[in-house]
């Protein structure tokens, strides 16, 4: 009933969150190079995230080499910075915050939240060929599940989420 209802809406706002699951858009990052062949498999076990006490989360390949680790932090930063013009758009699902979606007690009934889609940008270098396209967009639908890509329209744009990560790369001297 009421209760079963009331623990499936709130597992969807933990799967479909409207904050972007930054680790979650590095694993499809990665997968999609791998994927491609432009990825160690050994380069993309090595993913880890380190928060930082500056607030920062370092994300990073541990076993990338230059070349690997320059292409994936690049895409990231695409990925997660600011949306801008042209280019390829993937969607993803998003559990509706509270003050937007219908009531709890009718989602609970209903047995399911309220999910609408959020736009974010495909890095460039996955976004160039068709086959660069499939390839990221079936990793990121492993991540993220069911999406939908396009091509930036008029308006688009506007509708894009902004990630809210200043995302930047950084050269580490070790």
């Amino acid at each position: 009933g009421l209760a079963v209802g009331a623990r499936r809406a709130g597992r969807a706002a933990l799967a479909y969150p409207v904050e972007v699951p930054v680790e979650r858009v590095a694993h499809a990052i990665v997968d999609a190079y791998v994927a491609l062949g432009e990825l160690r498999p050994q380069a993309a076990r090595s993913l880890a995230a380190q928060a930082r006490s500056s607030g920062f989360v370092r994300i990073f390949l541990a076993d990338g080499d230059a070349q690997e680790s320059e292409r994936f932090a690049v895409a990231l930063e695409q990925a997660l910075g600011p949306p801008g013009a042209g280019g390829w758009w993937i969607s993803r699902r998003v559990s509706v915050p509270d003050a937007l979606a219908r009531p709890r007690w009718r989602q609970a009934l209903a047995g399911r939240a309220q999910l609408d889609e959020l736009w974010i940008g495909v890095p460039r270098d996955l976004g160039r060929r068709r086959e660069r396209r499939a390839a990221y967009r079936a990793a990121w639908e492993r991540w993220f599940g069911p999406s939908s890509m396009r091509r930036d329209e008029a308006g688009l744009v506007l509708a894009a989420q902004d990630s809210g990560y200043d995302a930047r790369m950084r050269d580490l001297w070790v």
